[in-house]
């Protein structure tokens, strides 16, 4: 397998609105300031207006600043008026470090909705998802020490779960989770080893759904995703000391 990957094209916009979002998100531009007009931003990260015009709409797409048209473009508050999108972003500092607090919130999110999404599966998703839930268990025993791959049908599971559900709004919520989750699993893959080899949990889970079984699926989750959590939590506690060690405050 070759070591190199497609050397992906992005476009000046998304450039622009990328090098804003970090600083907002940074804090280097406060909630409630005005950005430099298009012309001055297009002198200043020399693009031309057309890029930052673009890029400014997406920061507007992402909740992080409203537009006035034909006057100031103001900062808003993230906290209230972003959406999910932000999360990968915010994951990971402009070091490379991870951002525990929002690590630690992506597992928690993980924890509140993935047990009622399977009481849901098991309530409406029937045998042809329990069966294509035990198909993907079939899968994740005949790669039990591959914790690479075990990670990729963990996620499978989850998304076929949640298509079992046949909620809306949790299938859109998971999309927006899963890209973070990817990294923050990624990250510390290690810690998720006992959930991920936890194949008779994953299998539990989707005999619950086979049969119907709504408290079952619910509990099974539950189960299944404590083994990762509780690992998860510790390992991100050492990170938070080490960080705060190095350099003399947490993330």
């Amino acid at each position: 397998m070759s070591p190199f990957k497609p050397v992906q094209r992005v476009s000046l916009a998304t450039l622009v609105y990328e090098q804003v979002r970090d600083q907002i998100l940074a804090g280097d531009v406060a909630a409630g300031e005005s950005l430099p007009s298009e012309r001055v931003l297009s002198e200043m990260l020399q693009v031309n207006r057309g890029a930052v015009r673009e890029g400014l709409k997406q920061l507007e797409h992402s909740g992080l600043v409203r537009i006035h048209q034909g006057g100031a473009t103001r900062v808003l508050d993230y906290r209230s008026s972003a959406g999910l999108d932000l999360l990968g972003p915010m994951l990971l500092a402009s070091d490379g470090r991870m951002v525990v607090t929002v690590a630690r919130s992506l597992l928690e999110m993980r924890a509140a909705i993935l047990p009622p999404i399977a009481r849901l599966s098991a309530s409406r998703g029937g045998r042809d998802i329990g069966t294509e839930l035990s198909g993907i268990v079939g899968q994740m025993k005949a790669h039990k020490g591959d914790l690479e791959r075990l990670r990729h049908l963990s996620f499978e599971f989850w998304q076929t779960t949640v298509r079992g559900s046949e909620n809306v709004a949790f299938q859109f919520t998971f999309n927006r989770l899963r890209p973070p989750l990817t990294t923050l699993m990624k990250e510390i893959v290690n810690a998720f080893a006992g959930e991920l080899k936890a194949v008779r949990d994953y299998q539990a889970l989707a005999t619950a759904v086979n049969k119907g079984n709504p408290p079952d699926a619910a509990s099974a989750a539950k189960k299944l995703l404590r083994k990762g959590t509780a690992a998860a939590e510790l390992a991100l506690t050492a990170l938070d000391d080490f960080a705060t060690e190095e350099f003399g405050e947490p993330f």
